[in-house]
Parts: C-alpha cells; structure tokens; sequence
C-alpha cells in the first residue's frame, strides 16, 4: 500500500530534520528521563572523540561529562543539563566542560531545552559548541587587562611622586633645602590661629648672617651659596623637633617658628644656634665682629592680637634690627 500524503510530508519533514542535524556544525543529542543519549549528531560524536553508536543509549553524562575543570569527579545530581529533566526549565551557560575519549577536556557554551509532551517532561535537548579558542582570547585579554592595570597602577603611583615631589618643590627653598617665603607664610598664619584658640605663645625667630653682602663681594657668589646651604643645614639640626619650621625668608635671611616652648627655651634655641653657627668656622674675613661667619636674631615670643601674620613679623623684625644696631652675632627677644 502506498503512502498518503501526510505520511509523505511527514516522512519529507523527518529527512529535513536528519539532514540538518547530520550537518550541524553544533553538537547536538538528546537524552531520555535516565540520562541516556536517544540521538547525537556527528559535530557531537566529532568533538568528544567517540563513535555515534558508543554514545547512543549510553549515559551521556558518564561519557563526556564525569569532570570538573580541575578533573575532579563531577556528579550528576549538580549538572546543569540534569536539572532541566528535574524541573524543566530551560538553562545556558558557558563555563561547562566535556571530556573527550583521551581523557582531555574542552570547555563548552551549551543550550538545555525541555522535551515535552502533554505538559511532561519526557527528555531534554542539548546544543553546544567548543569554545576554548574563545576562552584561550579571554585569557590572553584577561592577561593583557592585567599588565595594563599594572602599568596604570604604576605610572599612577609615579606621577602621584612626581606631584608630591613638585608640591615639596614649591615649598622648598632650591638653594638651601629649607622651607621657602611661599611655605613659611603658610606655617605662620596657621600656627598664629592656633597660638590665638589655645592661648599658648607662639615664637617666632627671624635671622640674618651678619655683613653677607660684603662675604659674597670678597669671597664670589659660589662660596656664598655655600656658606647659605651650611647655615640653613645648622638650622635644621639645631630646630628638629616635630614643632619646629625653619624656612628662608628671603637672601640671607631665615626664620624660625616654634611651638610650645616657653620663653627661656626661646632664648636657649637661639644660642644654641649662634654657637652652632661659629662651630662651623667659615671664614669671613670681612666681618667686624668675628673672624667666621656669625648671625643676628630676633625673637618674639607671645599669643598674637591680631591674626595677621606681618604684625609678628614686625616685631620679630624690630628685634633683629636691635641686635644689629646693638653689637650683631647676638640675639634680641621681645
């Protein structure tokens, strides 16, 4: 008896489908309520190593899906594809693997839909393709990701120096080492407001190496450069605690603020320092009141009236001009 026509459209439909499943590039299979393979496709039985008969009414998962990717033992109640036959609900996911007949492992992207039939699930369908080449592309741009986040975190780290090293710059005296104008008028205006809040004093010392001009005149702008850097080193070793700034006020002139000294440890800095200054024994054959290099100071010590920075500077400066007028290579303290 020949076929009617809905056999033969239904028979016509069956070969499409074979064919498209034949020459798919994808794995494609099926698998029954057990877990057993009911149809593979050739890219399937091509990508895991293994025959179509081996694979058909085998347990898929036993086959080509028993590992992890570290090769541990990989159970089927925690696959993914299982589940779907649990509960029917489709699932995709990349991070997967199958093992081929050698032993060796691909990592597969993978599609799991539900067969159904009258509102059951009687089975589950599975594409997938091997994906390393495209987790070899993520790896290698995952590495090359890192390098760049180093090499950022890198040129990061230094141009943040670089900008410290700037900012220090702008408030470092070139020549001297020292805190320069621009720094110390910072220091002092702050240290002033908190000398007023806490009612402490605050001292200020301003310095000037005595007849310089006519050291520079005799000895050549290159000693005098010298004997600047000396004194402005003598001043940090003598002023080093956490309180204290010293700074270059301009020529040869360098100031002093200290903080939470009393009066007479006021007076005993700046002796200390005079006597620092004369150990250093830099000739100055000019001078006339020492053979060697000397300074004058002077000192203000007081919680300041005004908030204004020159008012202290005015009376420091008075001072300095009274050890001058009186003798110089001594301090004044008002």
């Amino acid at each position: 008896m020949g076929r009617s026509r809905n056999d033969n459209i239904l028979y016509k439909v069956q070969q499409e489908l074979s064919l498209i499943l034949t020459h798919a590039g994808e794995g494609i299979y099926g698998l029954d309520l057990d877990g057993k393979t009911t149809f593979v496709n050739n890219a399937a039985a091509r990508m895991v190593g293994l025959e179509l008969e081996h694979l058909k009414g085998k347990c898929n998962h036993t086959l080509v899906h028993y590992k992890h990717e570290d090769g541990s033992e990989y159970p089927k109640d925690q696959c993914p594809i299982y589940a779907t036959l649990q509960d029917g609900q489709p699932r995709h996911g990349d991070d997967e693997y199958f093992v081929r007949a050698d032993g060796t492992l691909f990592p597969i992207e993978y599609f799991a839909n539900p067969i159904l039939s009258d509102g059951e699930v009687t089975g589950v369908v599975v594409t997938f393709i091997d994906i390393t080449e495209r987790k070899e592309k993520e790896a290698l741009l995952y590495k090359y990701q890192h390098q760049l986040e180093k090499i950022v975190e890198e040129k990061t780290q230094k141009l943040v120096q670089a900008n410290e090293k700037l900012k220090k710059l702008t408030l470092t005296d070139g020549l001297t080492g020292v805190a320069n104008r621009r720094s110390f008028d910072k220091a002092l205006s702050k240290e002033i407001r908190r000398s007023k809040r806490s009612n402490k004093p605050i001292t200020l010392i301003l310095g000037d190496i005595d007849f310089f001009k006519k050291y520079n005149d005799t000895y050549g702008h290159i000693e005098g450069d010298s004997c600047l850097q000396q004194v402005g080193q003598t001043l940090k070793t003598v002023f080093q605690r956490a309180g204290d700034f010293v700074a270059r006020y301009g020529g040869e002139e360098f100031a002093v603020i200290l903080t939470d000294t009393d009066a007479s440890g006021a007076e005993h800095a700046a002796q200390k320092l005079l006597n620092h200054i004369q150990s250093l024994k830099i000739a100055h054959s000019c001078s006339e009141v020492s053979q060697y290099v000397s300074m004058s100071l002077g000192i203000v010590h007081t919680i300041p009236q005004s908030t204004k920075s020159e008012s202290l500077i005015e009376l420091a400066d008075k001072a300095l001009y009274n050890a001058k007028a009186t003798g110089r290579n001594k301090y004044v303290m008002v």
